[in-house]
């Protein structure tokens, strides 16, 4: 048995080893793109995840809007209680503090601070000191304590990050995301960038149909605050017993993946990759303002099981083998009898 004056054996070898590495490497390529479908599923989740923490927030905010515009002016004791009851650590862990900010003309400015200090805060005073047009300084904050106590008084308009958003609430309605901040009270040592949600606080009954007239109705914003990684803790720690455990997050604010717009990091040792297959990348755009979320696997992370596409390779090649053998055996056999039948033939 020959072709082509080569050997068949030889060429059922070579036949089944191709056939036998190219049955292993689309095994193997399906099992690294179903791997990389399941993290792609697993980003998909956290940042969904991600996604309802905000809106959560979003809800607070309007319950606390309702309160405001509703009993105005509102009480501190009337915002500790409305915010014990919310139960933040239990329900939506991340939210650092949910405050009032109260918008005030620069004429009013001793009168408001003579009242604070008459509730019993006799240290009370609005900072960063200076003399402006208007100020905005949280008048409640709870939990009130730790840091957040660090926060009452603090002109939020006088910051330029704060005051964007601030100035976005106001003339849309709409929650508004700040960008990357500082927050008051930060640790030099462990310390996490923050952000902040801001809803308008308008007069009960004044129009507030345009911008204008939103503007004119102003009376303060309702405020939550987020130290990011006690934010972003929940989403990750959700998939542990799943992808959680393999998952590196960067989180940007912002659309570019920059340093400076880090805002979460959740494997700290690992550098953002950009040739991994497992690397996606989402964006969350929150009302107008977005957040890049950066997805990879850790390094340490199990790799992709490819023992299925090690069983076919050696199936294929034992396969092969035999196969050649036998067809060797063949072969020798015909050429035995070949040889037998010519001597026989000889000896006529």
């Amino acid at each position: 048995m020959a072709s082509n004056g080569r050997p068949l054996p030889l060429l059922v070898a070579i036949a089944g080893l191709a056939a036998s590495t190219i049955s292993a490497w689309l095994v193997a390529g399906f099992l690294q793109q179903r791997a990389a479908d399941e993290f792609a599923f697993a980003a998909d989740q956290v940042t969904l995840q991600v996604r309802e923490r905000l809106e959560s927030s979003h809800l607070v905010l309007r319950g606390g809007i309702t309160l405001a515009e509703e009993t105005a002016p509102v009480s501190r004791e009337a915002w500790r209680h409305y915010v014990d009851r919310l139960d933040l650590d239990h329900t939506l862990p991340g939210i650092n503090s949910v405050g009032f900010v109260t918008w005030l003309a620069g004429d009013k400015l001793a009168t408001h601070e003579a009242a604070v200090r008459a509730e019993g805060f006799p240290d009370y005073r609005v900072w960063p000191a200076g003399q402006r047009d208007w100020y905005a300084p949280v008048l409640y904050v709870e939990p009130f304590r730790g840091q957040n106590l660090r926060a009452f008084g603090r002109d939020m308009h006088a910051e330029p990050v704060r005051r964007e958003a601030m100035e976005r609430a106001r003339d849309t309605g709409l929650p508004a995301l700040s960008g990357k901040l500082e927050l008051v009270g930060e640790p030099s040592i462990g310390s996490q960038p923050g952000a902040m949600m801001f809803m308008a606080v308008y007069h009960h009954g004044m129009p507030r149909n345009t911008v204008a007239e939103r503007r004119a109705a102003l009376s303060g914003w309702v405020v939550s605050t987020y130290r990011m990684h006690d934010l972003l803790s929940g989403p990750l720690k959700s998939w542990a017993s799943r992808e959680g455990r393999v998952i590196d997050l960067h989180l940007y604010d912002g659309d570019t993946a920059s340093p400076a717009a880090l805002l979460f990091d959740s494997v700290v040792t690992e550098k953002p990759s950009t040739e991994s297959p497992f690397i996606q990348r989402r964006v969350i755009n929150f009302y107008g303002h977005r957040w890049l979320l950066e997805f990879d696997r850790i390094s340490g992370a199990p790799g992709v099981n490819f023992t299925l596409a090690w069983v076919v390779l050696a199936s294929g090649l034992s396969i092969s083998g035999l196969l050649a053998g036998l067809f060797a055996t063949l072969t020798r056999t015909e050429q035995l009898a070949q040889q037998r039948a010519g001597e026989l033939t000889a000896s006529l």
